[in-house]
């Protein structure tokens, strides 16, 4: 018997498998079992890796594809794509929490989680939420969601169902550059039928070209793993691949890795609190001593910062340079510890080598703790408040030492 005929009796083997599963009860299954995981999952972080690159079409291409319609997404494991040069790269990372059945974003050991965006803290590139968990939620607790079986997908135990979200329940919220808008959705998931725990989910928008007509299409793919935690096993994503597509050709594609998940504890935050001992409930809380308003400060990085090395997200610190006075009429000294965060860290390739840097700094630190402090920069800012430096070359550094110039507003 040669190989081929092996092939053929396995893949026969495996249609006449999935042949015998009730997929009305695999899918009540996976239901329940997404519902439990849901119900008893406790707050869990994990650390965001993501990698984004950002692709330009070049040329008259650029001018055909503007204005005869819309292309279509490369096939899986296929970057390439013909007309098309690599324009920018850059990586982040994030910490994500699951806390009520929703996403909640903050920069790494960050000491709370305000956002529901990723993009209030990565201003450049596409970025995305959903895909951490809530995608998983809405499909399976939603009103009006339809199914269909589709039958053996890939692997040695692996089945596949169709799904369909429509936009009047959906809440997937897509940006774009000339708005936003609420999108119904569709995909498939793979599922293990022995234990009937997700393998892959892949999402994609429900005329996405009508809604926004910048953009022709989306496609986000998620994996899935269990891991154990003092609460029992729980399955969570293990990485996602998010891809954008154009009218005006440009492609992007992001890479999410999920790492060193674990139950969220609440960190104790600095505070200045009222004597418990003070007979008058309305006693003035005591105030840090802060640099006064209008004060400019020259701070000095603590660490250098290396284009090749370092993420955005990664925490920064700096030294004060020049003592400056502070609100209780002494001074703040010389060689005081500002932390703030590398809020970008993007390497452009086109249309000329450059690598973009924005740093921010939001904390000063008083008697060993970090407290509050919003600064202003003085040189080049984005539209976040952050300054911003480019950096002629593929890569480059901006040494320890470095000064940058902040203002106390």
């Amino acid at each position: 018997m040669n190989w081929r005929c092996l092939i053929l009796l396995a893949v026969s083997a495996g249609m006449a498998w999935a042949a015998d599963i009730d997929s009305n009860a695999l899918l009540a299954r996976v239901h329940s079992k997404v519902l439990d995981n849901e119900r008893r999952v406790p707050r869990y972080i994990c650390r965001q890796q993501i990698e984004r690159q950002a692709y330009t079409q070049i040329g008259r291409k650029w001018l055909v594809s503007l204005h005869s319609g819309c292309g279509s997404l490369p096939q899986q494991g296929r970057l390439k794509m013909p007309g098309r040069t690599l324009a920018t790269t850059d990586r982040a990372k994030l910490d994500v929490m699951l806390a009520g059945g929703k996403e909640l974003f903050s920069w790494p050991g960050g000491r709370s989680f305000d956002t529901y965006d990723p993009a209030t803290l990565l201003f450049v590139g596409m970025s995305g939420s959903g895909d951490y968990f809530t995608f998983m939620l809405d499909i399976f607790t939603l009103d009006q969601v339809t199914f269909e079986y589709q039958g053996p997908c890939s692997g040695p135990s692996c089945v596949r169902y169709s799904y369909n979200v429509p936009q009047k329940v959906s809440h997937y919220l897509l940006r774009a550059s000339l708005g936003k808008a609420t999108l119904g959705y569709h995909g498939t998931f793979d599922v293990d039928p022995q234990s009937a725990d997700l393998i892959q989910l892949t999402v994609s928008p429900t005329g996405i070209q009508q809604a926004l007509p910048t953009v022709c299409e989306v496609h986000t793919r998620m994996t899935y793993t269990r891991a154990s935690m003092e609460a029992g096993e729980f399955a969570i994503p293990q990485s996602t691949e998010m891809e954008y597509l154009a009218k005006d050709g440009g492609y992007s594609v992001n890479r999410v890795s999920y790492q060193g998940c674990r139950e969220y504890t609440a960190e104790s935050v600095l505070s200045f609190d009222v004597d418990s001992s003070s007979p008058s409930p309305k006693a003035a809380i005591v105030a840090p001593p802060l640099p006064v308003s209008g004060s400019e400060l020259r701070l000095r990085l603590a660490s250098k910062i290396d284009s090749n090395l370092n993420f955005a997200g990664d925490t920064l610190a700096a030294k004060l340079d020049r003592r400056v006075p502070d609100t209780q009429g002494g001074t703040i000294p010389a060689g005081t510890l500002f932390r703030g965060h590398l809020a970008e860290l993007e390497k452009v390739n086109f249309p000329k080598r450059e690598v973009v840097i924005a740093i921010r700094f939001d904390s000063i630190v008083l008697n060993g703790a970090p407290v509050p402090l919003r600064l202003e920069p003085v040189g080049e800012t984005d539209q976040r408040g952050r300054e911003v430096f480019h950096l002629a070359g593929a890569t480059s550094t901006l040494r320890k030492g470095f000064v940058s110039q902040w203002r106390v507003p």
